[in-house]
């Protein structure tokens, strides 16, 4: 990304916390992103995964913790301002995809061969 502030993270949420009832979703959650960076939220179904990123998107707010997108205070904000921040959450398929048969397929979507 060019002009990208690298001195600010892309993403921060420092010590995050959400609950459902009497379920306690996330607790203490921690992530910084820096522009460029890929990171992964890998865990068994019902750990907290989907969780800190609907907080991101604007989809649920957070109990308790800041969240910062490109260096602002991001609370209290909903999924309409999540675009203008450059938010975008990408929910995986309902149901079950076979894997791809080679690296051609991105987005899930055929592309031609080479020529």
């Amino acid at each position: 990304m060019t002009g990208a502030n690298t001195d600010v993270p892309a993403v921060r949420m420092r010590e995050i916390a959400k609950r459902f009832g009497a379920v306690e979703a996330v607790r203490d959650a921690t992530l910084e992103v820096v522009t460029g960076e890929i990171h992964a939220l890998v865990g068994e179904n019902g750990a907290g995964k989907s969780t800190p990123m609907r907080i991101l998107a604007g989809l649920s707010a957070p109990d308790a913790g800041p969240l910062e997108v490109n260096g602002r205070a991001a609370n209290g904000r909903t999924a309409a301002h999540a675009p203008a921040a450059g938010v975008a959450l990408v929910h995986p398929p309902s149901a079950p995809v076979p894997p791809p048969p080679d690296t051609r397929t991105a987005l899930l979507r055929p592309t031609p061969p080479p020529a």
